[in-house]
């Protein structure tokens, strides 16, 4: 950092100062114009930082969600309330991720890839579904022992911790 003579002699004493003073304000005056342009650059950084992470938690619900809903389909009472489940959590998490700035556009698209019409499998040999299921026979301890990702509970955990 320049001092005084330096200050004089470096030629930044321009205002006639004799210590430099009106320098040093102008040299603060430039680090706080530095500092209001970086704080933004920051935040955006850290909001990236946290739609990554959500964004991320919710194409992995997403994949869940695909196969309890694909699973569930021959139980009628139970695809119902999978259906009932998701459908309540995307309208939480939609909520949740528009709150995000950096999220903004991405609301559209999540609503579109968590759509029940878009994860049901329909179009699909109803055999690859019954390979799916059978791959992981375990779906409905999952689902009924809820050891799967509430987006209305995972997503606020992400926003705290980014804020601490």
């Amino acid at each position: 950092m320049l001092m005084g003579n330096e200050l004089r002699t470096s030629g930044l004493a321009s205002c006639g100062s004799p210590r430099g003073l009106c320098c040093r304000w102008q040299i603060a005056g430039c680090v706080a114009a530095l500092l209001v342009m970086l704080v933004p650059m920051i935040a955006e950084a850290d909001d990236a930082a946290v739609f990554s992470a959500a964004r991320a938690e919710a194409d992995k619900a997403i994949e869940e969600q695909r196969l309890f809903l694909n699973c569930s389909v021959l139980q009628p009472a139970v695809h119902d309330s999978v259906v009932k489940f998701w459908e309540q959590d995307i309208a939480k998490a939609v909520t949740i991720l528009s709150a995000l700035p950096a999220t903004r556009g991405y609301v559209a698209e999540f609503k579109r890839k968590s759509s029940i019409s878009n994860l049901l499998m329909s179009n699909e040999p109803f055999s690859k579904i019954i390979a799916i299921c059978q791959a992981r026979s375990d779906w409905s301890d999952v689902y009924n022992k809820l050891n799967f990702r509430i987006l209305s509970l995972t997503l606020p955990d992400i926003l705290k911790k980014a804020q601490q």
